[in-house]
């Protein structure tokens, strides 16, 4: 079984900009949504891993490429799912796409990288799961492409 979340949220007027394009913080919160319950469905969200562990999720970091922002009106579908599981890090892998003439129109991917923190001492801790069979029947193959970003040596002034 692949474990890939599918995600969708309707494009509303509170949701862009003057030009009724989605704002990306927005996007970005969507694509959070997306893997809270994609981790709910795996049985390691929010509430599990506060309850069982004392422990929750921290986006370490985030890389998005987009083609082009979702339109008012438009439906965003969001499909993410686990691709590597470290010691205390969890990769995930994100497809953006628009639901468009029945089908899916691609605009972007991304990726991200998850932290378990323990919530007394808000340090890095291990993955808590004693059983890790729950990450290896869970994490994908699929996984997504991202361009890396050149590194800066300096800022050039205009």
């Amino acid at each position: 079984m692949e474990p890939i979340t599918q995600y969708k949220h309707y494009v509303e007027i509170a949701d862009v900009d003057a030009s009724l394009h989605l704002r990306l913080p927005d996007l970005l919160n969507y694509m959070l949504h997306a893997s809270a319950q994609g981790e709910d469905e795996l049985g390691t969200g929010v509430e599990f891993m506060r309850k069982a562990y004392g422990a929750g999720w921290v986006l370490e970091r985030f890389a998005v490429q987009i083609d082009r922002l979702p339109l008012y009106h438009d439906t965003l579908v969001i499909q993410t799912w686990p691709t590597t599981v470290a010691h205390n890090m969890v990769f995930r892998a994100y497809e953006l796409s628009i639901e468009h003439a029945g089908g899916l129109q691609p605009i972007g991917q991304a990726t991200g990288i998850w932290t378990i923190i323990d919530l007394q001492t808000r340090g890095i801790a291990a993955l808590p799961f004693a059983d890790s069979y729950l990450w290896m029947n869970h994490t994908s193959d699929r996984t997504v492409s991202l361009a890396r970003l050149r590194h800066l040596t300096s800022i050039e002034r205009v």
